[in-house]
C-alpha cells in the first residue's frame, strides 16, 4: 500500500504485537469523529506493541493528506 510520503508498506512489514486496521475517509463525518479516539488509543498503547494501520478510502491524495495532518494521525495511513 502507498504511504503519504510516497513509500510503500505491507501489513507484514508493520511491526506490533497487536495491529488494528482502521478504514476511514476524509469525507466521512463519523470516521473523522473517531480519528481522535484512534490517535489516543495508539498513544496510550504504542509502547506496549500496538500498531495502527489506517487505510483511507479517499480517491484524492490532497484530501487524504490534509485529513491526516488535521487529525494528527500518527503511524501508517494508506489509501485504497
Amino acid at each position: 500500500m502507498p504511504t503519504p510520503d510516497g513509500g510503500q508498506v505491507s501489513l507484514y512489514s508493520v511491526k506490533g504485537k497487536l495491529k488494528i486496521i482502521d478504514f476511514w475517509a476524509s469525507w466521512c463525518g463519523p470516521c473523522r469523529m473517531e480519528n481522535p479516539n484512534m490517535v489516543k488509543l495508539y498513544d496510550d498503547f504504542k509502547d506496549k506493541g500496538l500498531a495502527v494501520i489506517s487505510i483511507s478510502l479517499d480517491e484524492r491524495k490532497a484530501a487524504w493528506t490534509q485529513a491526516i495532518q488535521k487529525d494528527g494521525m500518527p503511524g501508517y495511513t494508506c489509501p485504497t
